[in-house]
């Protein structure tokens, strides 16, 4: 998905050109630099750093004050908290996305090769670091638009 936000600062690979587009692609942990290469083709061209979409906003909506996103390092692992600078309130679980679909829960993990916390599915046992409420279906149905590209 090309984001089209206009003048937003990002920091790239040395070898990124003025045509290069940036996109947050499903399942990347960071924005990627393509180059297109004509008919909805892109070529990867590497990872960058984009203030203000690192943590999924191009995929959710704006986050409402009074909450304010922190990240802290758990274990290794960068996590989303959200905190009401008033109150001192503190969420793990970000307040765009609602709860989590039936048949999910959170659970904790002391695998070193795991984060502190991921998804199980309840009917199925299995366990995931991906949020279902981030899957292409989720972020489509709160009108977000995906396109399909073709990676070379």
């Amino acid at each position: 998905m090309p984001l089209r936000y206009q003048r937003r600062s990002f920091i790239t690979v040395l070898i990124a050109q003025p045509d290069d587009e940036i996109a947050v692609i499903l399942g990347c942990d960071f924005p990627m630099v393509l180059r297109p290469r004509g008919s909805n083709q892109h070529e990867v061209v590497g990872p960058c750093f984009v203030h203000g979409l690192m943590l999924g906003e191009a995929l959710k909506p704006p986050l409402e004050p009074p909450w304010k996103d922190v990240l802290p390092v758990t274990r290794g692992w960068a996590l989303s908290y959200f905190i009401k600078p008033q109150t001192g309130e503190l969420l793990k679980d970000d307040p765009r996305l609602g709860s989590l679909p039936a048949g999910w829960e959170e659970v904790a993990t002391l695998d070193p090769f795991l984060p502190p916390f991921v998804l199980k599915d309840q009917e199925t046992g299995q366990i995931s670091m991906n949020d279902p409420r981030m899957s292409a279906e989720a972020i489509e149905q709160r009108g977000i638009v995906l396109e399909t590209l073709e990676l070379i």
